[in-house]
């Protein structure tokens, strides 16, 4: 195997694409006008696993429009997507702009595997954002509703993800429920709550910021709240 630093970014995707293509789209909940759909997510728009040549097409110019990206070295791009491509559990998907060769929205569907509810799998999304002047075209809806339905097809049995209280309403649509407000990296209590919430996630050093933590039950609704780390979903 090559040494990471040698190899150079390419068009191998992260997981295999066919997944994609093959998802029942007819289970999808959520009213799309125009309609649109992963196979046909609009005019000159793909709906595609990342691949490392998204790396110059500005993958992280759109991440940077969610929170703070840093500054990523080509290697350093390389070795976290190989390693998120060996797990098999990492499924970052963009929308590219073919006429512009550029990426203009991106979500990750992140699957956990469980020793509870007999050993099952739980999946969570996170990082969605869709580029400034492509919003109004519906990406982050087609985007939620696509990883909704792969979690499905992957045999989660819930799936999960972390808004800013005003997004609650937005993925109500997908089939989120409300589950708890919680503070970022913080436990809290409250009168009605004396002792701390078991939610908790992860830190931001620059200030705490209110998060709502909506659950999806894919199959067997779940008995219990689990802990989980926070990602700030963009207001679509």
């Amino acid at each position: 195997m090559m040494p990471v630093a040698t190899v150079m970014p390419d068009d191998t995707p992260m997981f295999d694409p066919s997944i994609l293509q093959e998802l029942d789209w007819s289970e999808n909940t959520t009213t799309f006008s125009p309609a649109i759909s992963p196979l046909d997510p609009g005019d000159g728009l793909v709906l595609r696993p990342l691949c490392t040549a998204d790396l110059n097409r500005g993958f992280f110019k759109v991440l940077g429009q969610l929170t703070e990206a840093g500054v990523v070295s080509p290697e350093q791009f390389i070795k976290t997507f190989e390693h998120m491509k060996r797990s098999g559990d990492y499924y970052v998907t963009v929308v590219e702009d073919t006429n512009l060769g550029q990426i203009v929205a991106t979500a990750t569907l992140v699957i956990e595997h469980k020793f509870t509810h007999s050993c099952a799998k739980r999946g969570r999304i996170e990082d969605v954002v869709v580029s400034g002047e492509c919003r109004g075209k519906q990406l982050g809806k087609l985007l939620t509703s696509t990883l909704t339905l792969l979690s499905k097809r992957l045999n989660c049995y819930k799936i999960t993800l972390e808004c800013l209280p005003k997004n609650v309403d937005f993925y109500k649509k997908f089939g989120y429920l409300f589950s708890s407000p919680f503070l970022a990296g913080i436990l809290t209590t409250t009168s009605a709550c004396p002792q701390p919430s078991a939610i908790l996630c992860c830190c931001h050093l620059h200030g705490a910021k209110i998060f709502i933590l909506l659950v999806h039950p894919l199959q067997t609704p779940c008995r219990r709240q689990e802990g989980t780390s926070a990602t700030a979903n963009q207001d679509i």
